[in-house]
Formats: C-alpha cells, structure tokens, sequence
C-alpha cells in the first residue's frame, strides 16, 4: 500500500549502490507481514534512509523527517512510532550520507505486524528539494539479519 510518489530503484549514493525505494514527503508505504513471516523469532527490522545526492548537500532544502511506524494487524489497537530522525542534510554536514539504523519490534513481534515508512516534509513543512529514499528493509531474525543483506553493504 502506498500513499505519495514513490518508485523501486537501486540507488547510487557516494560510489555506493543501495536497492531502495524513492519516497518523496509526504508519503507512506505501507508493508505488511503475515504470522507465519514474523512468528520465526523476528525481533527487529533494518532499514537505511537518506536523501539522493543530488540535494544532499549545502544548497537545498530544509530536511526530512523519516518515521517507521508498527502495528499488530490482528488488533484494533493504533501503531506506534519505533523510530524517527529529522535529518537536515543542507545544515549538517553528518547527515549528508545513507543513515542506517534499527528498530526493535518489542511486543509486536511474533504475530500479523504492520510497518509503515513514512517520511513529512520536516518542521518547517517546507516540501521543496526533498527526494527523500529509504533502503529496503530487512526482518532481523534471532538477533541476525539475512545473509548478504542488499541493503546493507557487508
């Protein structure tokens, strides 16, 4: 499910190539997993976000705010926030690069789990210049993500 301008790609990025998908704020893609997928001891998701290089840099924009939203789809009860970031690549110098980070799954794990990747046009909701991507997201697994993860580079 998705809502907003969002296209499948492999993404170059400082000499880098990450599968990823391009999601331009406002926006939300929505995943979600059966039982039987996330019931195998899964008990956190990886994930990589960013803006392309082209306006990530000193010249554009105001930033993103990148947010991964969980939720149990077998209950009537709202998701919540396992992670968010602004990041403000024209100010900040760090956040011009491909940010990986990791979210625990808590008591969502083990059962139909919802995730929403979404990303808002940052505090000054100031939409202009913000190509915003996101790496594709893996299901860590008793501690370990898969082997040879693509979108994480070993």
């Amino acid at each position: 499910v998705v809502q907003g301008e969002v296209v499948e790609t492999v993404h170059q990025f400082k000499r880098g190539f990450w599968p990823s998908f391009r999601a331009h704020p406002p926006s939300i893609v929505r995943f979600h997993l059966d039982a039987a997928d996330t019931a195998d001891a899964a008990t956190a998701i990886r994930f990589g976000f960013g803006l392309r290089e082209e306006v990530s840099g000193p010249s554009y924009g105001d930033g993103v705010t990148f947010r991964v939203r969980g939720r149990r789809t077998d209950s009537p009860e709202p998701g919540r926030i396992l992670y968010e970031k602004y990041i403000d690549p024209k100010n900040v110098e760090s956040d011009r690069q491909i940010h990986q980070a990791r979210a625990e799954l808590g008591n969502l794990a083990g059962g139909p789990l919802g995730l929403d990747f979404e990303n808002d046009c940052g505090p000054r909701q100031d939409c202009r210049y913000d190509w915003a991507l996101w790496t594709m997201p893996e299901l860590v697994k008793n501690g370990v993500p898969p082997r040879g993860s693509p979108g994480f580079p070993e």
